[in-house]
């Protein structure tokens, strides 16, 4: 059976949420979970590296246009980093009875650009901290 537009993921549903706050004005997003690879070889080992997984590491990103009505922005995010405030990152596309990922992070960084004739854009990461969860939205 051919697949049809439906049963594919539209990336314009899914951005980051600061708790219960959506980042205004998301333009893209992203999220990477990756695990520490801890080198196991020995002079037994032949000629190939052996490893196995060790603990588990990720980040949160995305570019935002820079609004100065609009709900969580910009400011907000330099008052998060500026105090070092752990935060509850969820990664969701908020619709009721589907899965998200939520964990404890950081802003690790925070950037604007402002260029001339154009919509100036905020670029963030959050720095996972502790294990994250996969969870549903409650109805």
């Amino acid at each position: 059976m051919a697949k049809v537009w439906s049963d594919y993921v539209n990336g314009t549903d899914f951005g980051i949420f600061s708790g219960e706050n959506l980042i205004a004005a998301a333009t893209d997003n992203q999220m990477q979970l990756t695990t520490n690879m801890i080198v196991v070889s020995n002079k037994g080992s032949g000629k190939a590296v052996e490893y196995r997984p060790g603990r588990d590491d990720g980040t949160a990103s995305g570019t935002s246009n820079l609004t100065y009505n609009e709900g969580f922005g910009f400011w907000d995010l330099v008052a998060l980093k500026h105090n070092k405030t752990k935060v509850i990152i969820k990664y969701s596309n908020d619709e009721t009875g589907d899965s998200f990922y939520e964990r404890e992070a950081y802003i690790n960084e925070l950037s604007r650009q402002d260029p001339d004739d154009e919509t100036s854009t905020m670029t963030y990461t959050f720095q996972f901290t502790g294990e994250g969860e996969v969870k549903e939205v409650p109805a």
